[in-house]
């Protein structure tokens, strides 16, 4: 969507395109959802008159606070929009005060497991030596195949076991992602050894006489069931002697998809990418709808790669100033 399909109008409607365009600028979707709430903030504003000035506190905090029986969810996207436009504001030069990033405190108890690569690596080898059954005939080649794409692309376990055989592109060594999760497709590269362990798997596997349509698919020419690939990730993880606490308190099987975006991240930031051109990049990786669901992963990296917050600090230092402008 761009910005003229979107009718701003009022004292602030320029602003808030310009703020648009230059979240656009520095690579960040900014899609419908999005407009629309820049949108929303715009006829919010539209009820002032500081046209030329910037955010003052009691505007930011009657726009942020919280309404009704509204979720803190909701809540915190209105934090969010007006944050990055009040950043904005201020990069500019028009000083504008910022609400805390916690100014909602959303529930963050549960905190994702990140494997570490030696425990990705017994978890492939665990599964690598599973045996073969009589009635599931390559039920051992399956299960290290798919664990391999789960760690080495970082996506989704639906996506896994829905792709078809012509999503695999062997010759140019690249998975094609059909409308999955929020309707995005993508095409992912793979690394080459996950390219070469493909070429491997389809060679061992061959075309089942049912359909030969799914990538990994039963003898009956059905998909896999996320409930069996969880129960053998379970299986797996007590041989690989890393306990679980539990359905839902993981390890879970979309922290492989977390772990992927953490390394990723990391190996960016290690190879000079500025953290804000990074974000973007990995956001439509994964084929996430918002940037706001791939920030998340900054916050996961302190715990365990310290370097990319210290080059991050000098990326960023002093670039945009968070002024708290208190109202008289």
């Amino acid at each position: 969507m761009r910005k003229q399909e979107l009718i701003f109008t009022g004292k602030h409607a320029l602003k808030c395109q310009d703020f648009i365009e230059y979240k656009r600028s520095l690579g960040y979707n900014y899609d419908v959802r999005q407009c629309y709430s820049v949108k929303y903030l715009c006829d919010y504003l539209n009820e002032y008159d500081e046209v030329a000035a910037g955010l003052k506190r009691n505007i930011v905090e009657g726009f942020i606070h919280r309404r009704g029986t509204e979720s803190l969810s909701t809540q915190s996207k209105r934090v969010f929009i007006i944050r990055q436009y009040g950043i904005y504001l201020n990069s500019i030069g028009l000083t504008s005060y910022i609400p805390p990033f916690d100014y909602v405190k959303l529930d963050k108890s549960f905190a994702p497991y990140i494997f570490s690569k030696d425990e990705i690596s017994t978890i492939i080898m665990e599964s690598e030596s599973l045996i073969k059954f009589r009635q599931h005939p390559n039920y051992h080649f399956v299960y290290p195949m798919i664990f391999r794409i789960l760690f080495g692309c970082g996506l989704r376990i639906s996506e896994v076991i829905n792709l078809r055989e012509s999503d695999i592109d062997l010759n140019n060594g690249t998975i094609h992602i059909g409308k999955s999760k929020h309707n995005n497709s993508r095409i992912i590269p793979m690394a080459a050894g996950l390219w070469e362990s493909c070429a491997i798997y389809y060679r061992n596997v061959g075309h089942y006489p049912s359909d030969g349509q799914y990538f990994f698919e039963t003898s009956k020419g059905k998909p896999y069931q996320r409930e069996s690939i969880y129960q053998r990730f379970r299986a797996i993880l007590t041989r690989a002697g890393i306990n679980h606490n539990g359905r839902g308190n993981g390890p879970r099987l979309h922290d492989a998809r977390h772990t992927y975006a953490v390394y990723a991240l990391e190996h960016m930031v290690q190879q000079g990418m500025d953290i804000y051109c990074a974000l973007p990049i990995l956001s439509t990786y994964l084929g996430h709808r918002t940037i706001e669901s791939t920030e998340k992963y900054i916050r996961l990296v302190p715990a365990f790669h310290d370097s990319i917050i210290y080059q991050m600090t000098d990326s960023y230092k002093g670039l945009f100033p968070e002024v708290v402008y208190e109202s008289k």
